[in-house]
């Protein structure tokens, strides 16, 4: 048997219709378009069994899909080189796939670092 719901404003839920003395595994949809933006969710199914009262208590923690993320690094330079450019160096991020395809330039602190 198969039972549906969604969560209210307050991310509370309730199932109707669940038969006592059944044993039910509750998930996450994940493929539902409201919840596109979730890769997974915590437990995966856990498994309840159902008695005559209301169970309660049974909470999801749902995972965003990473839509950002940081960069940083250091550059080093050999100390033999000609230093007369490091005021210009700077940083390009580019798709591996795309090399051509800049995303981000990003100049160097006066310690050579980068954040992004």
């Amino acid at each position: 048997r198969y039972e549906e719901t969604t969560t209210d404003g307050n991310g509370e839920y309730r199932l109707r219709g669940l038969v006592p003395g059944s044993k039910y595994a509750i998930s996450f949809k994940t493929d539902a378009p409201s919840n596109s933006r979730f890769e997974r969710s915590y437990p995966v199914a856990p498994a309840l069994l159902i008695n005559e009262s209301d169970t309660t208590g049974v909470d999801f923690v749902a995972f965003r899909k990473s839509s950002r993320f940081d960069i940083s690094g250091f550059v080093t330079i050999d100390n033999d080189a000609n230093n007369k450019w490091i005021d210009f160096l700077e940083v390009t991020i580019v798709l591996a796939s795309a090399p051509s395809n800049i995303l981000r330039t990003i100049p160097l602190n006066h310690y050579f670092a980068y954040f992004y």
